[in-house]
């Protein structure tokens, strides 16, 4: 689908992007890497197993807020499945002939034998289309409850103590940045989708939505709707090659650091606070945090992968109370 030269810029993007992407994430590693020692962790690759089943399974999401955890879970689980249709998308634009609409059967132009892959290819598509539809309802939901019904669980009491630009108002542009980016990527892809079977003029029953978009795109001209797929295409999948050095400095980190962050957790009993002095100190450190170094590294590490939910607020006495601080 892509001519040499869009190949070539694709590649380019991906090598300057990917390459501000890996720094951002090594500036994290170091970051918490400088902060002090922390008691010795046990059995961290089955507890980082474990982590993984319970996030895959969102466990711990489900715990409260059970209606708003549902549309979580459609943006999550949609997003989750869109590393694999991110793929299968780059394949459509580099590979001639790649294409998954109507079980795959383009695909025997490639080789006879992918002509056994319909049915994995019906499911894959069934998947991908109903959950492109339950990451923009989840995502709209999410964006009218913060900036339209502006729910008050995710504000802060007047007295608490907020870093100049979070009480500036960081927290809700970083948040309308990430919810603009998944519309327009995941909604770009769908209307991509939906561009293809208007092209091939029938529709495909395992892409019930995007056959439904489809109908509405038929009167379109062949070189109006072949320009709608590539700009589709650049669209969803050049935006979040840019978009992902952002990601790494957003608090949207947590989709990636969080899972991280529950297999590392501190496994002393519940509510004991760290030491005062790092653990195998010789006796050379003061005792207390002065500044962020000074806390054990797992503290460091809780910062990236909050995401600003406000649920800690909700079982805090203090802050129901309104005496935080």
């Amino acid at each position: 689908m892509l001519t040499l030269v869009e190949r070539i810029v694709f590649l380019a993007i991906l090598v300057v992007f990917g390459g501000l992407a890996a720094a951002g994430f090594y500036s994290i590693f170091r970051i918490v890497r400088s902060a002090r020692k922390a008691p010795q962790l046990k059995d961290v690759p089955r507890r980082l197993v474990t982590a993984l089943i319970d996030v895959g399974l969102q466990r711990p999401i489900f715990r409260s807020r059970p209606i708003l955890s549902i549309f979580h879970a459609f943006i999550f689980f949609g997003f989750s499945f869109y590393l694999l249709v991110n793929v299968t998308d780059v394949l459509e634009g580099f590979v001639p002939g790649f294409k998954l609409a109507h079980g795959g059967r383009a695909l025997a132009t490639l080789s006879p034998s992918l002509a056994s892959v319909g049915g994995l290819a019906n499911a894959f598509n069934l998947v991908a289309d109903v959950l492109s539809v339950l990451v923009l309802v989840g995502m709209l939901v999410f964006l009218v409850r913060r900036f339209v019904v502006k729910d008050r669980r995710l504000t802060f009491n007047d007295s608490v103590l907020l870093q100049p630009q979070v009480a500036q108002g960081w927290v809700q542009r970083d948040s309308a940045i990430v919810g603009a980016f998944i519309l327009i990527h995941v909604g770009s892809r769908f209307l991509g989708q939906a561009l293809r079977l208007a092209e091939q003029g029938q529709a495909d029953p395992f892409m019930p939505f995007a056959s439904l978009t489809a109908n509405l795109l038929r009167g379109l001209p062949a070189t109006a709707t072949n320009l709608g797929i590539h700009i589709t295409w650049w669209t969803a999948l050049g935006l979040i090659l840019v978009f992902f050095p952002y990601l790494v400095r957003s608090k949207h980190i947590h989709l990636m650091i969080a899972p991280l962050n529950w297999g590392l957790a501190k496994q002393n009993p519940r509510g004991q606070l760290d030491p005062a002095v790092p653990h195998g100190d010789t006796g050379d450190t003061l005792p207390g945090a002065k500044t962020l170094q000074d806390l054990a590294w797992p503290r460091l590490l809780d910062a990236y992968a909050c995401i600003m939910c406000h649920r800690c607020q909700d079982v805090c006495p203090a802050h129901k109370s309104g005496t935080t601080t």
